[in-house]
């Protein structure tokens, strides 16, 4: 039977996912994913499912045929994804509670990474502007270009980022974040990786463009490699 890794945690009020077995631990080099618009919702058990049923991380780790999310030595990653009733930006507070939460109990290893899908895209961007020295390195996927990029560039002068977008996303404001990226190569920053993901590779029947970036984000081997080598 498939291993069973993803539960909701009424400890912490998150989407929870260990890592494969053989990952050691806890602690755990560990990534925070914030979901999109479609599976907002109030925190209960119920709600948090919705989490896994969405476009993203959780819901990559629990398809059996994605064979890197399933392999402790490139994916030995605690995941937890915090859930929100709106946009990630009105709830800046509840994030830096969720990450502190599992920090405290012991099962994170250093500093955990941060990801977000479409608005959790729009959210990493917040969250990290707003807490640049929690995180290890962002990785936004089909977010929005945000506002205030040059603010943002130079906050995040010191933190690794890994832009992914589609630029055949049915959604014109989340291909390429052209301002942000702009504003970061002014600040200096120069550990930033920038990946378009490009045309309808293995779309699911029925999926839009727009999900089909997150699955391909999610399910693309480079990225964990990259996690891996600014994870502590």
């Amino acid at each position: 039977m498939p291993e069973v890794r993803c539960a909701a945690s009424s400890t912490f009020g998150v989407w929870r996912c260990d890592p494969p077995s053989g990952a050691g631990g806890p602690p755990w080099p560990t990534i925070v994913f914030l979901h999109g618009i479609g599976e907002t919702g109030d925190g209960t058990p119920p709600a948090l499912r919705k989490i896994a049923e969405g476009a993203g991380l959780p819901r990559e780790i629990e398809q059996p045929k994605n064979a890197v999310l399933r392999d402790s030595s490139r994916f030995p990653f605690l995941v937890v994804a915090p859930q929100t009733p709106s946009r990630w930006e009105h709830v800046l507070g509840d994030v830096e509670a969720a990450v502190d939460g599992v920090v405290e109990a012991g099962l994170v290893r250093g500093r955990p990474l941060l990801t977000g899908f479409s608005i959790g895209g729009d959210g990493v961007w917040a969250v990290a502007a707003e807490y640049p020295s929690m995180f290890a390195a962002i990785a936004p996927i089909a977010g929005q270009d945000p506002a205030g990029a040059e603010s943002i560039g130079r906050a995040l002068a010191h933190v690794p980022i890994w832009i992914g977008y589609g630029p055949d996303d049915e959604h014109s404001p989340r291909t390429r974040p052209n301002h942000v990226i702009d504003a970061l190569e002014k600040a200096g920053k120069t550990d930033v990786e920038i990946h378009e993901y490009a045309g309808a590779e293995a779309k699911p029947e029925g999926w839009s463009n727009h999900a089909n970036v997150a699955r391909r984000a999610y399910t693309d081997p480079h990225l964990y490699r990259w996690m891996r080598d600014r994870a502590p």
